[in-house]
């Protein structure tokens, strides 16, 4: 998962299945700059999921699809 931080921030990184449950929930303190973020789906069957990352100024959800 790529995010790119415009200003110093926590960053909350949460991820969901389709039925709404949380599957894994990280936080980072961030500087300015470009970041990739390496999802461990090893206990995870493929699918549909969600992406939700909080900042201190954003709010955004992606969906993503995992194929094993």
């Amino acid at each position: 998962i790529t995010y790119q931080i415009i200003s110093s921030t926590n960053v909350i990184l949460e991820i969901y299945d389709p039925l709404g449950r949380l599957v894994e929930r990280k936080s980072f303190d961030k500087n300015i700059g470009k970041y990739n973020y390496d999802f461990i789906s090893n206990n995870l069957s493929s699918g549909i999921y969600f992406v939700r990352m909080k900042t201190n100024y954003a709010n955004n959800f992606i969906k993503i699809l995992l194929i094993k």
